[in-house]
């Protein structure tokens, strides 16, 4: 999927030497394996985007990780964006806390003594929910931005962690030449969901995906887009130019068209005879 974060399965090299990155067995913590001697390493996030931003850390597979902002924060009304601001403060005092009322607790009393927003002190699940959606989205402030304008049908009822989740496997089983089903990008979802939970303490497992979360992701790509990740881009464009009614061609002159009407100044004599010299 998007390259604005840190993926498994990525390589990349670090110092030069060749790593692939296996699995994140925390909110914070990766597992890496160093491809010459298949040593097991770990690293926090925070260190990995250290050695990214020094030049220490490269991706070989274009998969990268970003540490800014979204781009289009400036564009956010000032007031949603403090929203934004107030939300990331309570989510950076417990980001390094393990998932507990009794650890967040007094850590978030003490942020909303401090900031006195919102009206009321966040809850547990509350705090905990902004704090997985900024990790999911690779600390990007952009994703505490209040959408309160989009709420009804387009509200998510799936966790933005499931989701990425899901499109990774989208992008990497069904938008490929191997042309796998849904029932496929399904099946491999729920594996790597129920690997995840394996990590992760009970009260934050995430629910597993269902055949409606696959089919709305890949209903959500442009035909022309998904047509050619699966059969490739000239298919793509001879299956497409023939449905807007263009004829794809192959060679010079493979398709000519003459223009019968005579000049309105030409005599008619002259037209006639000039047309039967040319069908002799």
């Amino acid at each position: 999927m998007a390259a604005s974060a840190f993926r498994a399965g990525a390589e990349i090299l670090i110092d030069g030497a060749p790593h692939a990155l296996l699995r994140k067995i925390s909110d914070t913590l990766w597992q890496i394996e160093e491809k010459n001697t298949r040593r097991i390493k770990e690293f926090t996030d925070d260190a990995l985007r250290s050695q990214y931003a020094s030049g220490k850390l490269i991706f070989l597979t274009g998969k990268a990780v970003s540490s800014a902002p979204g781009k289009d924060y400036q564009h956010v009304p000032e007031e949603l964006f403090e929203v934004a601001k107030v939300r990331r403060a309570y989510v950076m005092a417990v980001l390094e806390l393990p998932a507990s009322k009794e650890l967040f607790g007094p850590t978030i009393e003490e942020i909303w003594i401090k900031l006195r927003q919102p009206a009321r002190v966040p809850g547990f699940s509350t705090v905990m929910k902004w704090r997985a959606t900024f990790i999911a989205s690779g600390r990007d402030i952009m994703s505490l931005v209040p959408n309160d304008g989009k709420k009804g049908n387009r509200t998510s009822r799936y966790p933005q962690e499931l989701v990425a989740l899901v499109a990774e496997v989208v992008e990497e089983k069904y938008l490929s030449l191997e042309r796998k089903t849904i029932q496929d990008v399904l099946d491999d979802a729920t594996i790597r969901v129920q690997r995840e939970n394996d990590l992760r303490p009970s009260s934050l497992w995430l629910p597993l995906p269902t055949r409606r979360l696959v089919t709305r992701l890949i209903e959500s790509i442009p035909a022309f887009e998904k047509y050619a990740a699966r059969y490739g881009r000239a298919a793509a464009m001879r299956k497409f130019r023939s449905v807007q009614g263009h004829r794809v061609t192959t060679a010079p002159l493979d398709r000519a068209e003459i223009d019968h009407t005579p000049p309105r100044s030409c005599p008619v004599e002259w037209c006639s005879s000039f047309c039967l010299g040319m069908m002799a």
